[in-house]
């Protein structure tokens, strides 16, 4: 598969999910109580990590297990983004994870918000969904070229943490549901810091969830639509980062930026469709060119500019998005012109938003950034 069918297969995954969030179910019946239900839950996990590189074959010797504890909230309608997004359920969770090789590759501790998209559902909390994770883990054994050496699958200690998975839930006892399915958790540090190969993880698992409080399964709807206040708007973005390119000798890590203009549009209630344009500067790939005598010019002259397709979903003041872009010049590897970016943004106010961007290219993390946005202008 060439690498930019992988990123428009990434972006049509992204939509078909957001797209499965528009699926209300007809619900018969108001409620006036907002009390939502409230979930403790465990769940094992059975699985390997994949070879998706042939040098990480020696590693990945055994399948291991993997333990989760969570606390989730059943969504009912009491926000109107709840009822358009099929009331899906969300919380965070917490993974041990013995890893294949725990000699080399140690042990992982892991923490993340998840989110319960709801396919199909019916009475008492029984539905299959489709489950998205997103946050940090903690490996014990990273990368270290005198004292180990074998690990080349995660480098810092610090890693992303990105979980996707389809579940199952049935209700068995008056507060008790047992659950079970099939994930895949992905676990890298974006090549802040090599080596950087990462783990890919499938798995299997069952799990029981108890409701800790006494409320109703009853879901709110409420026909009224509110309208988007601000449907068109321009924004400003930035964003930063660092990473690894030489981890046999331990060289420093190079800064990595992007600036973006963005101009999107409000759809419905809680999507934005959009384009953007922008531009890259990556003094990893310069320090690269030095090396082979290919640089030349200044460093302006490397900045690398790029179009993109932006798709984004709103919950609340929380933005998720997925960028499609290409770059239009690209210096120091003609491969990498396509790529896609994940975002995370919060709004702090009307005008300001802080955010996390991950982008890749081919299903490889480049780099992990941390910045902020401004909305310049908009129309009401």
């Amino acid at each position: 598969m060439t690498r930019f069918a992988k990123c428009l297969f990434l972006t049509a995954l992204q939509f078909s999910v957001i797209q499965s969030l528009y699926g209300v179910r007809e619900v018969q019946g108001d409620t006036l109580s907002a009390t939502a239900p409230l979930f403790v839950g465990f769940s094992y996990q059975y699985g390997f990590t994949m070879n998706h590189n042939p040098a990480l074959a020696a590693l990945n010797t055994k399948h291991f297990s993997t333990y989760e504890l969570s606390l989730s909230r059943q969504t009912n309608g009491a926000s109107y983004w709840e009822q358009k997004c099929a009331y899906p359920a969300y919380g965070v969770t917490f993974m041990y994870s013995e890893l294949a090789n725990p000699q080399q590759l140690g042990r992982m501790f892991g923490l993340y918000p998840h989110l319960d998209v709801s396919l199909l559902s019916g009475k008492h909390n029984n539905k299959i969904c489709f489950t998205v994770g997103l946050g940090l883990a903690y490996g014990t054994k990273p990368y270290d070229r005198f004292n180990n050496y074998k690990n080349i699958s995660y480098g810092s200690h610090v890693n992303a943490l990105i979980r996707f998975g389809l579940k199952g839930n049935v209700r068995v006892l008056p507060k008790l549901d047992l659950s079970g399915g099939v994930n895949l958790t992905h676990i890298s540090d974006g090549t802040t810091k090599e080596p950087n190969y990462g783990l890919n993880n499938p798995m299997l698992f069952v799990g029981l969830n108890y409701q800790i409080n006494d409320a109703s399964d009853e879901r709110i709807v409420n026909e009224e639509q509110p309208l988007p206040q601000t449907p068109y708007k321009l924004q400003i973005s930035t964003y930063g980062g660092y990473k690894d390119i030489d981890w046999l000798t331990g060289t420093p890590v190079y800064f990595v930026g992007e600036l973006n203009v963005n101009m999107l549009k409000q759809y419905r209630f809680a999507r934005s469709y959009g384009v953007g344009l922008g531009f890259s500067i990556d003094y990893a790939e310069m320090e690269l060119l030095k090396r082979s005598g290919d640089f030349s010019g200044g460093v302006m002259s490397y900045m690398i500019p790029g179009v993109k397709a932006i798709h984004q979903f709103h919950i609340s003041e929380v933005c998720i998005g997925t960028e499609l872009g290409y770059m239009i010049l690209h210096k120091a590897d003609k491969n990498k012109k396509m790529y896609a970016n994940l975002t995370f943004g919060y709004n702090i106010n009307e005008w300001l938003l802080a955010g996390l961007s991950l982008r890749a290219g081919a299903f490889f993390a480049d780099y992990i950034g941390i910045g902020l946005g401004v909305k310049i202008w908009e129309i009401k």
